[in-house]
């Protein structure tokens, strides 16, 4: 299965290489850049819903998507959890957040469906935190994790590459049952 959305994920980044150019080379905001790879994204998988930032979640008495995490876990994560002003709510020694992935691949109203959520990172962004914070909401997703509903299948985290020097060699690392996994 992961050899057969690897190539899906090869095809739809292709189509945005191919068609959005101008938005690579001009290093454009990445909700721009994940919104057109989503719509290609969309015709590999016609079965699927394609969301960007999408915070539903029907399994939550809030009706949103929010990740639970032992209090010390987030503190080392704080920069980007300030930086990207997320709600944090105290419960005993748990705080939970409401996040949004980039793209996520499922079935809406639905977690029986989640086939893999995608964030995604500009190569001129050097911001470690940033990316510290997708890797754990990816390992969040895809994980075994008692309080995370979410049940997403895969993950990926993809590094498109932008600037004007810029390659068409996006890199794309891989997750399952919460770990990264190689193809």
């Amino acid at each position: 299965m992961l050899d057969l959305l690897n190539k899906k994920l090869k095809r739809a980044l292709r189509e945005l290489n191919q068609n959005d150019a101008v938005l690579l080379e001009n290093d454009a905001s990445e909700r721009s850049i994940a919104h057109m790879l989503s719509i290609y994204l969309k015709a590999e998988f016609p079965d699927y819903h394609v969301d960007n930032e999408y915070n539903l979640n029907i399994d939550n008495e809030r009706d949103r998507k929010e990740i639970w995490e032992i209090k010390e876990k987030l503190f080392e994560l704080n920069k980007t959890l300030y930086r990207r002003h997320q709600r944090i709510v105290d419960r005993e020694n748990y705080y939970h957040l409401s996040v949004y992935p980039d793209i996520i691949i499922h079935e809406r109203r639905s977690n029986s469906r989640n086939l893999l959520i995608i964030e995604i990172k500009k190569s001129s962004n050097n911001n470690v935190n940033a990316l510290d914070f997708d890797d754990f909401k990816i390992k969040k997703y895809t994980g075994p994790y008692n309080q995370n509903e979410f049940k997403y299948a895969f993950g990926a985290l993809i590094t498109i590459n932008v600037g004007a020097g810029r390659n068409d060699n996006h890199r794309s690392e891989f997750f399952h049952d919460g770990e990264r996994t190689a193809i």
